[in-house]
């Protein structure tokens, strides 16, 4: 009896105590969170720096996004008069028709089956164009049919300079890669190895030659006396930003050249504390001091999704405004003329980037000339400097016009909330009111009208814009303070850079009087809401991942979040900087 009696007292200790703890988890909980926002700022900031390494790993090239890169240049000597063969197996599951695009440096010729075959000229440049994400314009594009299982893909190359290179893919309509056929080894004996293709070469350009070779393979091949074998093309070697395993955020170094790494880092620099804007400066240091041997990376190894592949890729404004803006604010007005990162990409946002006929920017995806809500923070932010350092006023003019034509084609006045897209061919606005988008374009604007003077001829037309989207935002900011991923759906989940992006635009408006003072509580109930989502450590909580724009609601629904995503991480930094003007009176 007096073990059950021992027994019965331990249970009944087990059961208080684990009824204290969860009161005391209970009570923490309901504690008042007492951080500033500088301190949750700094404690973001320096998450980020203790999680980024100064460093690079030695990684394997591999194939990326169906490209095949084809380098005889870099597998053998080029000889006057001589070609060389590269084999692989394109494999369907079905008998159907595919697109296939290539380029190529010198005179080609594609057979396929061993019946059908295409001749190619040289193209020049040679590397096809991603004129957006994944969409590469080839030179020459073929179609051909394909039967079930895999066909014979024998391609003959003749050396014609440097580099001697073939790049081919199969292309959907749209030009993005068709991944439902893969390239392979398998009908030759050959598996798991780094590249689906064999190379023979150099040989003589020898008719015969190339008859035998469509008729059968075999691993040695005679011609004018001469043995060659085949062999597998020499894998590069490539360097990577290191990222530690143990950080929280693991999908790219804060240090890459990235959209969401510019506003961050931007971001940074107005944290309180020194080693703040010095992380900030190293970091740049650090890209212009690996530029020259990362740019031959890309263009000589055509390492097209390696570190630091958007600054030279240069083919949208996410490559180049948004990332540019701490290498811009850190910038002399003396030193930009020769600035090989700043420079270069005002020449390309200024003029090449493309625009509609009206100078709005816009995207060639999902269609031709659609016009993206995030472009207006991946462009104005970094005009409104251009301006300051170029000296030159019509920056401004055109970060005034980028605005107005933004929200005359985004705008819906019956939520005074703006659209993800608008598709200029078809004249119609995307689906739904992404929260991110609308916080991307609210932040631009409330940097306009920092910068932009106030006699400037756009300037109360913006306000007015600024003023009516923030009524908008207002009306669906959520009873705990925060905004939903889907600014009018609260069944949608809430969504932490959105939020943050609002709040430092509203912060921003009541700070400098664009705002009535009782805005007040809205924007510090928001901010109230918003640390509960950071961590003392400064993990960040909820940010959407990358999002393109979707055709219905679920697609937005769906979007995952990842930690400490610098999607988010500059907005919940600049939204702390702001609110700290408006102290919290609870």
């Amino acid at each position: 009896m007096r073990g059950n009696e021992m027994n019965s007292s331990l249970k009944l200790t087990a059961v208080i105590i684990t009824i204290a703890l969860l009161w005391l988890l209970t009570a923490c909980k309901l504690t008042k969170d007492r951080r500033t926002p500088f301190d949750i700022a700094r404690q973001i900031s320096g998450k980020v720096i203790s999680d980024s390494r100064f460093s690079f790993n030695m990684i394997p090239q591999e194939p990326v996004l169906g490209l095949q890169i084809l380098d005889f240049g870099r597998n053998m000597e080029q000889l006057p008069g001589r070609v060389v063969y590269a084999l692989s197996y394109l494999h369907s599951d079905r008998d159907t028709t595919v697109s296939i695009g290539l380029n190529s440096s010198g005179p080609a010729m594609l057979t396929i089956n061993d019946t059908r075959e295409f001749s190619f000229s040289a193209h020049t440049p040679v590397l096809p164009v991603e004129s957006s994400y994944d969409r590469f314009d080839f030179s020459r594009i073929i179609q051909t049919g394909l039967r079930k299982g895999d066909n014979k893909i024998l391609l003959r190359s003749a050396a014609a300079g440097e580099p001697w290179v073939a790049i081919l893919r199969v292309v959907t309509a749209e030009g993005t890669w068709d991944n439902r056929f893969g390239f392979t080894l398998t009908s030759a004996g050959i598996d798991s190895v780094h590249t689906p293709w064999l190379m023979l070469g150099p040989v003589d350009d020898d008719t015969t030659l190339h008859e035998r070779l469509t008729r059968e393979f075999s691993p040695v091949i005679t011609t004018n006396g001469k043995e060659f074998n085949w062999f597998v093309p020499k894998q590069n070697m490539l360097l990577e930003l290191a990222i530690d395993s143990k950080t929280t955020y693991w999908r790219e170094s804060y240090l890459e050249w990235h959209y969401a790494n510019g506003a961050l880092l931007w971001s940074m620099l107005k944290v309180p504390g020194e080693e703040y804007p010095e992380f900030v400066k190293k970091v740049c240091g650090y890209t212009r001091s690996n530029l020259y041997y990362f740019r031959w990376q890309y263009e000589h190894l055509f390492a097209l999704r390696g570190s630091y592949h958007r600054i030279f890729r240069k083919t949208m404004l996410d490559d180049a405004g948004a990332p540019t803006l701490p290498y811009a604010a850190l910038l002399a007005p003396d030193d930009f003329s020769k600035d090989p990162i700043v420079r270069p990409m005002a020449e390309y946002v200024r003029h090449v980037q493309q625009r509609l006929d009206n100078g709005t920017f816009c995207r060639p995806e999902p269609v031709p000339e659609t016009v993206w809500a995030d472009d207006l923070f991946m462009s104005v932010p970094f005009l409104l400097q251009l301006a300051v350092l170029e000296r030159d006023l019509t920056c401004l003019d055109d970060a005034a016009r980028q605005i107005e034509n933004f929200y005359t084609l985004l705008y819906d006045p019956d939520t005074k909330l703006v659209y993800h897209g608008w598709f200029n061919e078809t004249k119609q606005h995307s689906a739904v009111h992404w929260g991110r988008a609308n916080g991307w374009m609210i932040w631009a604007v409330s940097e306009a009208l920092l910068r932009l003077p106030e006699d400037h001829p756009a300037y109360l037309k913006i306000m007015d814009n600024y003023r009516n989207h923030i009524d908008g935002l207002l009306a669906c900011q959520d009873r705990d303070g925060m905004w939903h991923q889907v600014l009018d759906h609260p069944e949608s989940y809430e969504e932490t850079s959105c939020t943050a992006m609002f709040i430092l635009a509203i912060a921003r408006g009541v700070r400098n009087g664009w705002l009535p003072p009782e805005n007040k509580t809205a924007v510090v109930r928001a901010w109230n809401a918003l640390k509960k989502k950071i961590d003392d450590d400064g993990t960040v909580h909820g940010i959407c991942r990358g999002t393109g724009i979707g055709d219905d609601l679920d697609f937005y629904f769906n979007r995952g979040t990842f930690d400490n995503d610098p999607r988010g991480l500059g907005a919940v930094i600049t939204a702390a900087m702001e609110i700290s003007s408006i102290p919290d009176d609870n």
